[in-house]
């Protein structure tokens, strides 16, 4: 089954995304012409991954590749594999009498349950976004709206 995004590059070289059958135009000279199609995937998480890489520097992409390869790995929880379970969760576990919480706490939290540090930040942010966490310092939060 072919995907329903694509991974097309522009004739100046930059490569974009976007969903099959949607015009697409480049982001770096705005051209819609000369489009080549490099490659079909099945989520927006695949492509958004696949276009961070395609540009990328060559030299770059080597040494993130090597990167990736020495760092930790995260054991998959197979029963909770959603980052926003697991905040969801973290905040009804660790918030403390007077609501708050802290980085430090969700840090560990998010670890144990095979989720990255940018799982855990892009929830965070999330939540302040939508008015559920409110910042009480650079590493704290009052849970608001839960």
């Amino acid at each position: 089954m072919a995907g329903k995004y694509i991974l097309a590059r522009c004739s100046c070289g930059f490569a974009t995304g976007g969903m099959i059958g949607k015009r697409l135009s480049c982001g770096r000279c705005g051209s819609i012409k000369n489009m080549v199609t490099e490659s079909t995937h099945e989520t927006g998480r695949e492509l958004a991954n696949s276009v961070k890489t395609a540009n990328m520097p060559q030299d770059l992409r080597s040494e993130l590749d090597k990167r990736i390869k020495k760092s930790k790995t995260y054991p998959k929880n197979e029963k909770n594999n959603d980052p926003s379970k697991t905040f969801t969760k973290a905040i009804i576990e660790l918030s403390n009498q007077n609501s708050e919480i802290s980085m430090s706490k969700l840090e560990v939290y998010f670890d144990e349950n095979g989720h990255s540090k940018q799982d855990l930040l892009n929830c965070v942010g999330v939540a302040e976004i939508e008015g559920m966490l409110s910042r009480t310092g650079p590493r704290s939060w009052i849970v608001l709206d839960f």
